[in-house]
């Protein structure tokens, strides 16, 4: 065995998402390595002798700087649960991509819960690895030979599995894994954790399949969360030779070029915008807003911005993204009658030590959103013929005079308006007597805010009857009554007990 301590040497280079790497798969051919150094080699089926949780520290054993996650390593540790770790722990797991274990990264082709075979059909679990090719194009690879599953239930020669891959590291820092699984009998299935991960677990790319016919090792997909892992039973083993390649993403560099041609409209309560994308394009646009009068900061290299305020940008984050359309509302803080200036800035991030942004004269260009509408419309000192409006102050800012319009009408349709109608007033008006109106009458009431440049959508529509005049006839004969319930207006029914 190798010796459990060791030195551990990296480089830091600039920040690196292992989210950002690309991931592809095709029909390889498994070979097994040649001219090894073996690591371990399985003496027992139980014991000190089998190859079960074991962590084997490699130092300073690849031949060339390997570029991981914005770091460069040639010291590893090889888990004997089926993955490579970078960095100081010296510490098993069976989901080292799920795991809050502090390794520096983890390289995982196939890890679980595992343990070598010993003796089985003349299969017994090992451990290599050996340098293949030549500089510039090396590969530094690691070999489980003959491992399956945990089990209680020993393996028996008609009745195992016998796992087999590589993880295959280039120097130019692609990373392979190849595949050679096979089964005997009706073995238990297990959860095999495939893929990469950053310093901690929230920064990972790996695979996901349920164990069936149309989710299985041939056609997986993106895991949704760390700990996602391939189904693998005896009935859906990866075919012979199964290659999965992860590609690093290139160096970033600051696009070249700007937006070009914002263009905000607005409608109501919501501002939108589209612009045509830079040219070369860019990946990325962070789209920000500042109320008349501020200016947003320049955003900082590396970082990732969220929607909402941003002290650190003195704007609020609109969005952060490819599209080049975007929405803005109440939501997301637009007040009405307010002037507000949008800041496109290009973006490039699916790439090396990105995001990197364009900070030399964004796009920008500025709009002024419409009113907010009246609200909470009621009515008081109902009569006869005339009753009283009154309205809520609303949010709404002074870039443009404003006025508050109130229309009433005997119709829900607003066709029939009562003289005076409609009521146009000041800005801060939140009341307005209405009179000579009909006695015992249906009667409509909405309102608005309009400005100089656009309008507010209408108000609700509330209505109310006028009150029934006073009469010196009793006389009612109740012809157009109908149900039990439904007399005329001004008439009432009262209730009395034999």
């Amino acid at each position: 065995m190798i010796a459990a301590f060791v030195l551990f040497v990296y480089t830091s280079l600039d920040a690196q998402v292992i989210s950002s790497y690309s991931f592809s798969q095709n029909q390889g051919t498994y070979i097994p390595i040649s001219n090894s150094t073996n690591i371990a080699k399985a003496t027992a089926s139980t014991g000190s002798g089998v190859l079960d949780d074991n962590v084997y520290p490699l130092n300073t054993v690849i031949p060339f700087s390997f570029p991981f996650n914005g770091s460069t390593f040639n010291s590893i540790k090889v888990h004997a649960n089926g993955f490579i770790s970078f960095g100081s722990p010296v510490t098993s797991s069976s989901d080292p991509i799920g795991s809050g274990t502090a390794y520096a990264g983890v390289v995982s082709p196939s890890s679980a819960d595992l343990q070598s075979l010993f003796n089985v059909n003349g299969l017994t679990g090992s451990i290599d690895y050996t340098v293949a090719g030549s500089a510039p194009n090396r590969e530094f690879i690691v070999q489980w030979s003959h491992f399956r599953p945990y089990s209680s239930t020993a393996a028996t020669s008609t009745s195992h599995h016998d796992w087999n891959f590589q993880a295959r590291l280039h120097e130019n820092g692609s990373i392979r894994y190849v595949y050679s699984m096979a089964s005997q009998g009706s073995p238990n299935a297990s959860s095999a954790k495939v893929g990469l991960r950053g310093a901690t677990n929230s920064d990972y790319n790996n695979r996901a399949a349920s164990g069936n016919a149309s989710s299985n090792w041939n056609n997986t997909v993106a895991g949704t969360n760390s700990s996602a892992g391939i189904t693998t039973n005896y009935s859906f083993l990866p075919t012979q030779g199964l290659t999965f390649t992860w590609i690093a993403p290139t160096a970033c560099i600051v696009p070249v070029s700007q937006a070009s041609n914002l263009a905000l409209t607005n409608s109501g309560m919501i501002i939108n915008g589209t612009f045509t994308a830079s040219s070369p394009a860019a990946d990325k646009y962070l789209i920000l807003r500042n109320a008349n009068g501020t200016s947003p900061n320049a955003p900082a290299n590396g970082t990732a911005y969220t929607t909402g305020e941003n002290a650190s940008l003195n704007a609020y984050v609109v969005y952060y993204g490819s599209n080049t359309t975007f929405e803005n509302n109440y939501n997301h803080g637009i007040r009405g009658n307010n002037q507000y200036t949008y800041t496109v800035y290009a973006v490039n991030s699916n790439c090396m030590n990105g995001p990197l942004y364009n900070t030399q004269n964004p796009l920008s260009s500025s709009i002024i959103s419409c009113p907010a509408s009246v609200n909470d419309i009621t009515t008081s000192n109902v009569n006869t013929n005339s009753f009283d409006i009154t309205w809520s102050d609303s949010e709404n800012g002074n870039a443009l005079p404003i006025n508050t319009v109130i229309e009433v009408a005997s119709d829900s349709n607003f066709m029939s308006m009562v003289a005076g109608s409609p009521f146009t007033l000041g800005a801060s008006a939140l009341s307005q007597p209405i009179s000579g109106l009909q006695p015992n009458t249906q009667y409509f009431i909405r309102g608005k805010r309009v400005s100089t440049q656009c309008q507010s959508s209408y108000s609700g529509t509330v209505s109310i009857y006028t009150t029934c005049p006073p009469t010196s006839s009793l006389y009612e004969n109740f012809d157009s009554v109908s149900g039990a319930n439904n007399l005329p207006n001004c008439w009432g029914k009262i209730l009395t007990s034999k």
